[in-house]
C-alpha cells in the first residue's frame, strides 16, 4: 500500500482514495437496496410511512461519511473499506438471479403469485399471526403492483372477518367496547383497517374511508404516527364528502396521503 503507518491520516496524493471508496460503497448500497422490487413496492404501499425520508436520510449520511472518513487514521479506513466493499458484494449477490433462487429455495422470500388465492380467506380464530401478516403484506404488494382491486379485496376480507369475530363475541360492529382481539393478531387487523382506509381515500370513496380510518384508530396496537395520519385522513375525507354533498369544490388535501 501507499502508507506505512496505520495511524496516519491523508497519506500523500492518494490520501482521499479510502474516504471516496467508503462514500461510494455506502451510496451504492443505498441505491441498490431502495431500487429493489420489494423496496419499490414498500415505497408505494399505503401501509408504509416515511420510506422516502429514510432513503434521503441515508443518502445524506453517505455523503457525510466522506467528510468523517477524511479525519480517520488509515488503519480505521482499511477496516471500513473492507467492510463496506463486502456489504456491496453481498447486496449484488443477493439481488442476482442465483441469489433470488437461493432465497426462494431457503424460504426467505415472501409469498406471491399463485399463493394469493389461499390467503384471501382468513379466520381470526383459526389462522396464525404469521398468516395474517402474509395476508396484509400480499394486499400491499398487489396494490403497489397495480392490482388495486385485488389489494382492496384482500384487506376488506380481513376487516369483515374482524367484524364477524367481534359479532360472534356479542359486540356490535365498530363498537368502542368491542372485545379485544388476540394480542399477537391485533396489529395486523389494525393495519388492515388503516390500509383499507387509505385505499378508499385514494379511490375517492370518502364516506367509507372516514369510517374505516376511524375504526383503525380504535386499535391500541396501531402506532402513534399511523393514528395521527388516520385522524387527518378521516377528517379530510369527511370534509370532502360534505363538499361533494353540497355541490361545492372538493377540498384539496390529498397531501395528507403522503
Amino acid at each position: 500500500l501507499w502508507f506505512v503507518d496505520l495511524t496516519e491520516t491523508g497519506a500523500g496524493s492518494l490520501g482521499m482514495v479510502f474516504p471516496a471508496v467508503i462514500a461510494a460503497n455506502f451510496l451504492f448500497n443505498v441505491s441498490r437496496t431502495f431500487g429493489s422490487d420489494d423496496a419499490r413496492r414498500a415505497q408505494e404501499s399505503p401501509l408504509v410511512l416515511g420510506m422516502h425520508w429514510i432513503k434521503w436520510t441515508l443518502q445524506f449520511i453517505g455523503v457525510s461519511s466522506f467528510v468523517v472518513a477524511c479525519s480517520q487514521p488509515q488503519g480505521v479506513l482499511v477496516y471500513w473499506v473492507s467492510a463496506s466493499s463486502l456489504a456491496a458484494m453481498q447486496t449484488l449477490a443477493l439481488q442476482s438471479a442465483f441469489g433470488r433462487k437461493l432465497q426462494a429455495r431457503l424460504g426467505m422470500t415472501s409469498p406471491s403469485g399463485g399463493e394469493g388465492a389461499s390467503l384471501r380467506t382468513v379466520r381470526l380464530d383459526e389462522d396464525t399471526a404469521a398468516r395474517l401478516q402474509d395476508h396484509v403484506g400480499l394486499a400491499a404488494q398487489k396494490w403497489a403492483s397495480g392490482e388495486r382491486e385485488v389489494g382492496r379485496e384482500l384487506l376488506q376480507g380481513l376487516c369483515h372477518e374482524v367484524d364477524r369475530y367481534q359479532a360472534s363475541k356479542g359486540s356490535p360492529r365498530g363498537s368502542s367496547s368491542a372485545p379485544a382481539l388476540p394480542a399477537e393478531k391485533e396489529l395486523w387487523c389494525a393495519l388492515a383497517f388503516y390500509g383499507l382506509g387509505r385505499m378508499q381515500f385514494a379511490g375517492k370513496k370518502f364516506e367509507a374511508a372516514a369510517e374505516t380510518l376511524m375504526r383503525a384508530t380504535q386499535f391500541d396496537s396501531l402506532d402513534t404516527q399511523r393514528k395521527c395520519s388516520a385522524w387527518i385522513l378521516a377528517a379530510t375525507a369527511h370534509a370532502n364528502r360534505v363538499c361533494l354533498m353540497e355541490s361545492t369544490p372538493r377540498v384539496q388535501l390529498e397531501w395528507a396521503v403522503a
